[in-house]
């Protein structure tokens, strides 16, 4: 007789992968009842190995502690799915709060929080609720976040209609704590190109990449020998 396997939690937050030879954590979300599938992606790029630590979790949210092992010290990761009901919302609101009363350490929390926080998050459709706003403000500012920006698209989800039912919105977020901006102060968000999907996906990189420049070899140029100062230049050298 098989054994039927335990259902885990916090499957309609999402699932946390460690992947170690692309360096990067990747968080998913699943196919979430009866409600619409999200298909948000959202990539870390820590530019190192690392251990990946599950704490809790409940139906929009999962917490876990990352360990990279290129540096000492570990941070909180708080990967979110806000349900698109609003009630449901302020409950991952409350308990965001309580999670941040909890804990001292540097701390990200990220994903997909089904709401705007101003008028500039969003194109087309009905206009941004400001109380729903306000809450989500609330909540942030209680956990002492900080939005660290981003770069690429300016909205993170669309409706795919046409322009006059077209509805585009920044739902897709980064959210940092002081202690965490201090470590990776060079961190940022990049907002990826849809690809058959209604989300754009999201790197985050701890560093920026910089671009390598490999040095030309010499080469004479035979019109130099036409330059008037040239046997000058040449006995200078």
């Amino acid at each position: 007789m098989k054994k039927k396997k335990k259902k885990k939690k916090g499957v309609k937050a999402g699932k946390i992968v460690t992947v170690v030879v692309y360096c990067e954590v990747e968080f998913m979300d699943d196919q979430l009842g009866e409600s619409e599938p999200s298909d948000s992606v959202m990539k870390l790029d820590v530019g190192g190995d690392v251990v990946v630590v599950e704490l809790s979790s409940t139906e929009q949210e999962i917490h876990a502690v990352v360990t990279p092992n290129h540096q000492d010290g570990s941070w909180l990761l708080s990967v979110v799915y806000s349900s698109p009901c609003f009630a449901k919302r302020r409950l991952l609101w409350e308990n965001l709060s309580s999670v941040a009363g909890l804990h001292s350490l540097p701390w990200v929390v990220a994903g997909d929080f089904n709401e705007v926080l101003m008028g500039e998050d969003k194109y087309g459709g009905r206009p941004v609720n400001i109380s729903r706003a306000l809450h989500f403000q609330e909540c942030l500012d209680t956990c002492r976040l900080i939005d660290i920006g981003f770069s690429g698209s300016r909205f993170t989800w669309s409706n795919h209609r046409l322009l006059t039912d077209l509805i585009q919105e920044r739902i897709d977020r980064v959210f940092v704590n002081a202690k965490w901006n201090s470590i990776y102060p060079e961190a940022n968000v990049k907002h990826l190109e849809r690809v058959q999907s209604d989300h754009c996906h999201i790197l985050v990189c701890l560093k920026h990449r910089q671009q390598v420049r490999l040095q030309r070899p010499f080469r004479f140029q035979l019109i130099w020998l036409s330059h008037p100062e040239f046997p000058n230049i040449v006995r200078k050298a």
